[in-house]
């Protein structure tokens, strides 16, 4: 069975477009080397926590532009929920 990978994109800034379209980008190399791949468009931090606790994925990876230009890219990682840590 594939992992599934939630790929987090989006964010607040003008360059919103640049993750998304990347985002998507990298959602698909996903699916060429076998990973089952769900997008998550950053709205709003807390759905984001129901989306993990509901998708439960295997891995995130997040592609997401938080503002003046900077993508935060964190790498593939293993994402234990009873353990999640966010840093605001």
């Amino acid at each position: 069975m594939a992992k599934k990978v939630l790929v987090l994109i989006g964010g607040f800034s003008a360059e919103r477009e640049v993750s998304l379209s990347s985002g998507k980008d990298i959602a698909a190399a996903l699916q060429t080397k076998g990973y089952e791949t769900l997008l998550y468009d950053l709205q709003n931090a807390w759905d984001f926590v129901e989306v993990l606790k509901k998708e439960k994925p295997d891995v995130f990876f997040a592609w997401v532009i938080i503002g003046k230009g900077s993508i935060i890219f964190w790498p593939v990682f293993d994402l234990v929920l009873d353990n999640l840590i966010f840093f605001v």
